[in-house]
């Protein structure tokens, strides 16, 4: 394969190309402020809250409140640490016209879900609550503003609700517990260090949430939450004048404080020492290393600043794109690295340069990362990697700008959040898209090296590891590392080489094949063509997005054609090694620069009873969509290189997974549940030994060698009649041979009877309980429906009992659903964390709450949040790409008919309590359940 340096000719052509691309490009005046989106309205009231208004269709009928408080746990009292995140909660348990649950049962009967639509989350620096409500109806949307006034100065503190919400905020804790959260604790000092920040990590102090006074709670409350430390983000479907004068109404009569504590703002202090954080755990399941370098916020507020922003985001991305050529390397120091510079708290950033390694590689991972940092320092980047660079970010600008009036109001709601807390300029993203085109091509190479070394010498630094602790395993000491660093300081190291292949993608394109039949389904609004190679394309074009075609190509068989067990295990996996090698010429790291500017992406899959490949990408870059399409099947690599380096990768993921206790109960469920099948072994060390590069990609050219049943689908911005050329080219010329096949069954079946296992795991105070209902069934529509309703009633009806009246969890995972292949089965999953005391008291309650579903189902009201809910998704979900192209596929696969993806508001109207108490009849069997706990180890 030929190699080499950037020829002149092409480095021309590239940066003449940027130029082209950047047209019209203006002189700018760099101490202009950053043009902010003229569509937002804003405003200060009186008593000084802020309010954000922006009108956006996407979702229609749909509108993100946000409630902004800034504040959050490092404005806490030392006898409040902890408290902060409890008042988020407690934001839900009752307001002065809400009482108790019924703001969360309010905001259920209308449609939204708890969880995607009703949330909120507190942070060191802010407290942000959240709802997605429907606008379609005046008082829906008046509602919303009203609860978001609620939260503002309205929170009941009822003692009764007080106490139950500590133990659920106690339960969140405990679930949050194990390595990670242990390391970050002994790392936070360091970090933070001669901060408060360092004392203030969000979930707090368990005593303090446990026995802190009602008035102790109350009393952050009235200190920070108080209108001029609020904003109130408004932004979806609706008239915005309206929406404006309602938020002044509501929020205007707010009283403002007269005496209000002053906040202070907790620095982080310089050190010119570097300091070291290092963090072992018995029960890590994986080794990282870092260096953080702490500064100043970069100041955003001019077009100038702007400018030096795109150097910071060119430098990154240029380092990034070195570290991830060295994770592909075939014995690499890193499985993974990245780069990047982000705010830290309200007053510094961090730049960062972070790596994760194999156990016993922390001092090799680490050298690497400092080597390929220095290297940019000291030599900085090539020409032809900063034009690369500059396509990318014009790129996504472009791609930015054009779905602007399709991009969701929940992401401009997030901008004008940051806008608030930090200052972070909202710019309208044809604002964004021009600028780029004026301000990057006179972006130099020397302007990019001078901020890599801006941020990288800022001098605050501090080294971080985290890493197993066992026994034989020796983790670099503080010494260590800084002899690292000092080497890599004296060390003669030479600058980057940016090799590629001077070829075409496509050496020959193919001549196009004839489409032999079309039809078309108004009602589905699909046309289907049937190739001459006997490939079906089907096509779902779309106005949802402007700028995404999603790809899905589906074939029945997969790794259950082998019949060999011990074959099995030598190519299990190998759709990702093939898809991570590369195709044609082009190895990996070559076809990524290859693809630069493009917006495709395309992977293989193997799975047990179908493969295909899963992709998407620009309208613009739809040949290269489908061209990559039919390299992957025709041109795959057979890489020693990228197979090594994958191993290596995965080795450095897997070799201590078992220590996780997590990780332990969810193989244990899986173990039951399967009937230890070899064809559903936990990835491990010893399967990963198990792999044969030959093996697997003979097996990946057989299941893709022949295309004869294969059925493509393109869904969002697609022109069949630009398509057509291209799919009859690309997609009409995959190999095939007149094989048609389906699945087979692996002979993995549900096991029968009770099947209870208890483990022992870790060393927390935690619980987990997980019952699985699993039965052969024979499949139809209404009984999957019917399976659907049972998991949604049950996820109220559990949240309300076992979470919100006994304080006995954080949440309860429900899941459900029929399934039909291999055969048709039933499986209904219910699972949670507790306090290992109380688990079989917990499972005494789930199951009081099943039996009732099975003997009455569901209450009346129960059902009617369940239907809403349903009729809400069915509005949303017929405007989204990806939910065309799942049920598409799912119908395919399954053999039923897609023409049921319209009758989504018609099963919401069927749902009966009878549907729903049968369903539960026939899954509910007390005979039949697989039940796992974890419980903590003993002694």
């Amino acid at each position: 394969m030929p190699r080499r340096l950037l020829p002149t000719t092409l480095l021309v052509a590239l940066l003449i190309a940027l130029t082209a691309a950047a047209a019209p490009a203006r002189a700018v005046d760099l101490s202009a402020p950053v043009p902010l989106d003229a569509t937002v309205v804003t405003g200060t009231l009186p008593n000084g809250l802020r309010y954000y208004v922006r009108p956006n269709a996407k979702p229609e009928q749909r509108a993100a409140l946000w409630l902004v408080v800034g504040a959050g746990a490092v404005d806490e009292d030392d006898d409040q640490n902890g408290l902060a995140h409890l008042i988020e909660h407690m934001a839900f348990n009752g307001t002065e016209n809400f009482p108790r649950q019924a703001l969360v049962g309010y905001l259920e009967s209308i449609g939204m879900q708890f969880g995607p639509e009703v949330n909120a989350y507190t942070s060191q620096n802010e407290t942000v609550y959240m709802l997605q409500v429907p606008t379609d109806k005046p008082e829906l949307l008046d509602t919303g503003l009203r609860i978001l006034e609620e939260w503002a100065h309205r929170v009941s503190f009822e003692d009764e609700e007080v106490d139950k919400e500590r133990g659920v905020v106690i339960e969140e804790w405990r679930l949050g517990r194990g390595a990670d959260e242990r390391m970050s604790d002994a790392q936070m000092p360091i970090l933070y260090k001669g901060s408060r920040y360092a004392e203030r990590n969000v979930i707090g102090d368990p005593e303090i949430i446990r026995h802190a006074t009602y008035e102790t709670l109350k009393r952050f409350y009235r200190d920070w939450y108080r209108p001029d430390l609020m904003a109130v983000v408004a932004v979806g479907d609706f008239d915005a004048a309206a929406v404006e004068g309602r938020i002044r109404e509501l929020f205007g009569a707010i009283p403002a404080r007269t005496s209000p504590r002053p906040r202070l703002e907790p620095e982080v202090p310089d050190h010119a020492e570097t300091l070291f954080a290092i963090a072992t755990d018995p029960e890590a399941s994986g080794s990282g290393v870092s260096l953080l370098v702490k500064h100043a916020l970069w100041s955003e507020d001019t077009v100038g600043d702007y400018r030096d922003a795109l150097r910071g985001m060119l430098a990154n991305a240029m380092l990034r794109a070195r570290l991830g050529e060295i994770s592909r390397q075939a014995d690499p120091p890193f499985s993974g690295a990245f780069a990047m510079d982000r705010p830290m708290v309200r007053t510094k950033a961090m730049f960062m340069v972070s790596a994760t390694v194999k156990e016993d590689g922390v001092a090799r991972g680490f050298e690497a990362l400092l080597t390929e940092l220095e290297r940019a320092r000291r030599h900085g980047f090539s020409e032809s990697e900063l034009a690369r660079a500059k396509t990318e970010l014009l790129r996504q600008a472009e791609q930015a700008a054009a779905e602007a009036a399709k991009t969701e109001s929940q992401r401009y709601a997030r901008a004008l959040q940051t806008h608030f807390l930090r200052g972070t300029p909202y710019m309208d993203a044809a604002d964004r898209l021009q600028l780029n085109r004026d301000l990057l091509p006179g972006i130099a190479v020397d302007e990019v090296e001078a901020r890599l070394r801006a941020m990288a010498d800022a001098g605050s630094r501090v080294v971080t590891v985290e890493a197993p602790r066992k026994d034989g395993l020796a983790v670099p000491t503080e010494a260590e590392l800084a002899a690292v660093m000092a080497a890599v300081q004296a060390r003669d190291i030479p600058a980057y080489v940016d090799a590629v292949v001077d070829e075409p993608l496509v050496p020959q394109v193919p001549t196009p094949a004839a489409i032999t039949a079309r039809e078309t389904d108004p009602d589905l609004g699909t046309t289907t063509w049937t190739l001459a190679n006997g490939v079906r394309v089907v096509l779902k074009p779309t106005d949802f997005k402007n700028d995404e075609i999603l790809l899905w190509a589906t074939s029945p068989g997969g790794s259950s054609t082998i019949d060999d067990d011990a074959v099995h295990a030598r190519v299990a996996g190998v759709a990702g090694i093939i898809g991570s090698s590369g195709v044609g010429a082009f190895d990996p790291t070559a076809l990524q620069k290859k693809l630069s500017g493009r917006l495709v992406r395309v992977t293989p899959y193997v799975g047990a009873y179908e493969e295909g490949l899963r992709g998407g990408g620009s309208p613009q870059d739809l040949e290269t969509l489908l061209q990559m399409t039919w390299l992957l099947v025709t041109s795959p690599r057979q890489d020693e290189t990228a197979f090594r380096s994958l191993i290596e990768r995965q080795r450095a993921f897997l070799q201590n997974r078992a220590a996780d206790p997590e990780a332990a109960f969810r193989d244990s469920v899986t173990a039951v549940l399967t009937g230890h099948h070899p064809r559903r072994l936990p990835p491990s060390l010893e399967g990963l030994a198990k792999l044969d590069l030959a093996d697997g990609y003979a097996f990946y050219r057989d299941r893709f060698g022949d295309c004869g049943d294969l059925t493509v689908f393109l869904v969002g911005a697609v022109d069949p009649v630009a398509a057509e050329p291209l799919v009859r080219t690309w997609l009409g010329n995959l190999p095939t041979g007149g094989r048609h096949e389906t699945w087979r069954d692996e002979g993995v079946v549900p096991p029968r009877g009770v099947h209870e296992r208890v483990l022992h795991r870790g060393t927390e105070p935690k619980g987990m309980v997980e019952m699985v209902f699993m039965a052969k069934r024979e499949w139809s529509w209404p009984a999957e429906v019917a399976m659907d309703a049972l998991a949604d009633v049950l996820r109220i009806r559990l949240r309300e009992t076992i979470r919100e009246d006994m304080s006995g969890t954080y949440g309860v995972r429900v899941s459900g659903g029929l399934s039909k292949i291999p055969y048709g089965y039933h499986q209904l999953t219910v699972g949670w964390g507790c306090d290992p005391a109380r688990a079989d008291e917990l499972t005494e309650a789930v199951w009081t709450q099943l039996r009732d579903i099975a003997a009455n189902g569901p209450d009346e009201a129960t059902l009617a949040k369940v239907v809403a809910t349903w009729r809400r998704d069915d509005e949303t979900n017929l405007k989204r790409n990806d939910y065309w192209l799942g049920e598409l596929v799912r119908h395919q696969r399954a053999g039923t008919d897609p023409h049921l993806i319209l009758q989504g508001g018609a099963l919401a109207d069927g749902l009966t309590a009878d549907v729903v108490k049968e369903a539960a009849r026939v899954v509910i069997d007390p005979q039949n359940v697989v039940k796992v706990v974890l419980l903590p180890q003993e002694g």
